[in-house]
């Protein structure tokens, strides 16, 4: 999926979560609480765009800044998902079941894969940092007095 663009990686990390959550359920003969897979698969896709939101600002930077913005960027999806499933759970926007953490949880970890992932290669594909002076303990000090 490397020619794939991260917001379509992520459309088809939470697509394959539900068909493969959906045909497991179908299988054993279980509801699958459709409006609970519906909720947590937009709160995936509410994080993911959250969290590749600082890669995209960084586009053109170097590896430091790179690095930095996939660090906040796997953060921003954390904070992002736990924020709204607190919200849907805490304010009864949506009534949801025992399955929405357990959908959500799995579309989670589907889109944080494309996030790193994202992260990673926007570090390979950035220009190295240039080398910063190196102070020595004589760096400052005047010569032969």
């Amino acid at each position: 999926m490397r020619f794939l663009s991260p917001i379509l990686q992520t459309l088809l990390a939470i697509a394959a979560v539900a068909a493969v959550g959906w045909i497991a359920f179908a299988a054993a003969g279980i509801n699958a609480h459709p409006r609970d897979l519906t909720t947590a698969a937009a709160i995936a896709l509410a994080a993911a765009v959250a969290g590749l939101a600082p890669l995209w600002l960084t586009i053109g930077t170097d590896q430091l800044a790179a690095a930095q913005a996939g660090l906040v960027a796997t953060t921003a999806h954390l904070f992002v998902a736990a924020g709204l499933a607190g919200a849907v759970y805490l304010m009864k926007v949506v009534p949801v079941g025992p399955a929405f953490a357990y959908w959500l949880l799995a579309m989670y970890a589907a889109t944080l894969v494309v996030v790193a992932a994202s992260a990673v290669k926007g570090v390979r594909l950035a220009r190295p940092a240039a080398a910063a002076p190196v102070a020595g303990p004589a760096a400052g000090a005047r010569q032969g007095t």
